[in-house]
C-alpha cells in the first residue's frame, strides 16, 4: 500500500544466470480516475515524468545483484478512493529463457490522501430551552471510504446574536 505522495523501492534480480543480456522494463499504466475522459497516471517510475518507464539491464556478471526501481505516487488534488493500478513488467533478451518471459504486473494499491470540503447549510435556528438548531452537511466530493479511512472531521463555531443563536 502506498499513500499519495509516498515512495516504495522494488528490489529486482534474476533467478538464474542468463546466456545473453536481459532487459527488464517497467511501464506505468493510467486510468480515468476522475471521469473526465483523460487517463491519469497515479505514480512515477524512478522520478521520470508521468507515463515514462524504466529499464534495468542484467548480464551474466550482475544477474544475481539486486537493482532498484523507485515508485513514487503522485499527490494530486483529486478526491479518489483507493485504487489498484498495475506496474507492467516486460523482459527482452536473446536468451530464450528470458525473452518475453511471462511476468505478472506488480499491483500497486494507492490510498488517496485528499478529503472533500464540507459546507454547513443552515436549516433551523435553535432556541434556549427549545428545539435544537439544525444544519445539513454538504460535501464537494465523495467521503473517503477506503480501508483505514478516518472519516471526516467538521469544526464549526456557534455565535450568539442577541436572543438567537446562529451558525457561522
Amino acid at each position: 500500500n502506498l499513500k499519495e505522495g509516498s515512495s516504495k523501492t522494488l528490489h529486482v534480480k534474476l533467478k538464474s544466470k542468463p546466456s545473453n543480456d536481459v532487459t527488464i522494463t517497467f511501464n506505468p499504466t493510467a486510468d480515468d480516475v476522475d471521469g473526465d475522459g483523460v487517463n491519469d497516471y497515479q505514480y512515477l517510475v524512478n522520478q521520470h515524468g508521468p507515463g515514462r518507464g524504466e529499464s534495468l539491464r542484467f548480464s551474466s556478471d550482475n544477474w544475481d545483484v539486486e537493482q532498484k526501481i523507485s515508485i513514487t505516487t503522485i499527490d494530486d488534488r483529486l478526491i479518489e478512493s483507493t485504487m489498484e493500478v498495475p506496474l507492467n513488467i516486460q523482459s527482452t533478451s536473446q536468451d530464450p529463457n528470458y525473452n518475453n518471459a511471462k511476468l505478472n504486473p506488480v499491483k500497486l494499491q494507492i490510498i488517496d490522501n485528499d478529503i472533500p470540503t464540507a459546507r454547513l447549510i443552515h436549516q433551523q435556528d435553535g432556541l434556549e430551552n427549545g428545539q435544537p438548531g439544525m444544519f445539513r452537511v454538504e460535501l464537494d466530493g465523495p467521503a473517503p471510504s477506503h480501508p483505514g479511512a478516518q472519516g471526516l472531521e467538521i469544526s464549526y463555531t456557534i455565535a450568539s446574536n442577541g436572543n438567537h443563536i446562529q451558525n457561522n
